[in-house]
């Protein structure tokens, strides 16, 4: 392994394809660019995503760590649904009912 690990850091709204590039060599493994990760979103809270891969001799890359900033100042809390009132409705439509059967034979003469 050459030792480079690719650092690609998003803002919010972004893609991590589309954010900023940094590099590194003091991060080899995925406790270290967890560590790195906590202090980078500690000084810029506006961070979003940050992905840590680790490039080998050949050209590939090794994927390290994903890490979502919990504490992002531009992501909205979600806001929860309100709770459904459990009391009954003030009052209650009925079903339409059909005429009585003396209706039903007195509307056919008439």
């Amino acid at each position: 392994m050459s030792g480079i690990t690719e650092i690609y850091i998003s803002k919010f709204g972004g893609r991590l394809e589309d954010g900023t590039l940094q590099t590194t060599v003091d991060i080899r493994n995925r406790e270290q660019a967890e560590r790195d990760a906590r202090e980078m979103c500690k000084r810029d809270p506006t961070i979003d995503k940050i992905a840590y891969y680790a490039v080998q001799d050949d050209g590939n890359n090794r994927h390290l760590l994903t890490y979502t900033n919990p504490e992002n100042l531009l992501r909205a809390p979600r806001e929860k649904p309100a709770a459904k009132d459990s009391s009954p409705p003030a009052f209650r439509l009925r079903k339409p009912t059909q005429p009585s059967w003396w209706r039903r034979i007195t509307s056919l003469f008439g």
